[in-house]
């Protein structure tokens, strides 16, 4: 028996096996990934035509409004009680284009004095601020009837073009 291999046959069968198992699952990975694609094919025409459907033209002023607004930053803090009118003033401002973040706080890092009762809103900006201040006050009093004691306020030490509304 010299130069047979010991159990050569074996291992050529379990090698022509797996060579036909590799081939198999090859293809059958191939299918799978094509029948993949066509599905993708698929839901991408549907939603193109669905698009095209249901196509919403944003008017030229609207668009000019929320492209002024991009630069202008709003910061709406609120307490515990007042988060829902909090999310609701953000999520109308994103609308709107402003830049615009809902924060709880407690208002402790402000002094007594510039604490105010509860149900008070208080629409504080920069000094050099205060159009934009008008602004977003009108802009949320006209929207969120529920804004009625109303507070105007400047201080140095906000960024400008930076506008903070406080719902206490």
């Amino acid at each position: 028996m010299c130069g047979a291999d010991p159990g050569g046959g074996e291992i050529s069968l379990v090698r022509e096996q797996l060579q036909t198992q590799s081939q198999q699952i090859k293809a059958d990975v191939g299918e799978q990934g094509a029948d993949v694609r066509r599905q993708i094919v698929a839901l991408r025409q549907r939603v193109d035509a669905l698009e095209k459907a249901t196509k919403v033209t944003v008017p030229a002023a609207e668009k000019a409004e929320t492209d002024a607004n991009k630069s202008k930053v709003v910061v709406v803090l609120y307490v515990a009680d007042r988060k829902d009118l909090a999310m609701q003033m953000q999520d109308y401002l994103l609308q709107k284009g402003y830049s615009a973040n809902a924060v709880y706080t407690d208002f402790t890092e402000l002094g007594d004095a510039n604490r105010l009762s509860s149900g008070t809103v208080a629409f504080v900006s920069g000094e050099n601020d205060s159009s934009l201040r008008n602004e977003v006050e009108k802009v949320l009093r006209a929207k969120f009837p529920q804004v009625q004691k109303v507070v105007d306020a400047s201080t140095p030490k906000l960024a400008s073009t930076a506008v903070q509304v406080r719902l206490f």
